[in-house]
């Protein structure tokens, strides 16, 4: 069993899967993923490939880790694609909920199911996300050096193409923080967690 426990959720309850576009439902490598993002543009965020890409950026730079995909829930078109994906990797889990559910509530659920006596952290990462490096280790770095440390956060970019899905930064950034539109709305400030890991200690509080 892997010593980190990582929950991915997709939601698309009102659209249909493309038929534009696709992609091979095998694991795509990370060049795979560059060349058909930078090929298409915009396009590369069609569901459900972009949901496959994000689950292969996964798998590719964290072999180790334990997937959990959880679908909680979108229309049946995206959910036979996502099924097909998981057939054919076979590396990953796929949770198909009969609900639409809050993402938090399936995050509750998955970790409370799948959660092992030596799961050592947990990681949030979107479905739109592609992981371009291993900023789960760098972050476990973090963990070791200091023993209070219990919740990283990486810097999440769209890179030089804000139509482009969203990428974990390969470093540093001198940037301000997102003002989301709902962060308005709310008339307070929010925390929108694209990527996360924690120590198992944290969720055990």
């Amino acid at each position: 069993m892997s010593k980190i426990l990582c929950f991915m959720p997709t939601y698309s309850p009102d659209v249909e899967a493309s038929s534009d576009n696709v992609r091979s439902y095998g694991r795509l490598s990370q060049h795979e993923i560059m060349v058909r993002v930078n090929d298409l543009g915009y396009l590369s965020r069609e569901k459900p490939f972009v949901y496959m890409d994000a689950v292969d950026s996964v798998m590719n730079v964290r072999p180790d880790i334990e997937l959990i995909v959880a679908d909680g829930r979108s229309t049946e078109s995206i959910r036979t694609e996502l099924c097909k994906h998981q057939a054919a990797c076979g590396d990953y889990s796929l949770a198909l909920y009969p609900e639409c559910e809050s993402q938090w509530k399936l995050l509750n659920d998955v970790v409370g199911r799948h959660i092992a006596g030596d799961t050592e952290y947990i990681v949030y990462t979107s479905s739109d996300i592609l992981w371009s490096h291993d900023w789960v280790g760098e972050a476990i770095k973090e963990f070791e050096f200091d023993a209070d440390l219990m919740l990283v956060f990486p810097l999440v970019s769209s890179g030089d193409n804000e139509s482009l899905p969203y990428q974990v930064a390969s470093g540093p950034r001198d940037e301000g923080l997102l003002e989301a539109q709902y962060q308005v709305a709310a008339q307070a400030q929010v925390l929108n967690g694209y990527e996360f890991v924690m120590r198992r200690s944290f969720w055990d509080v």
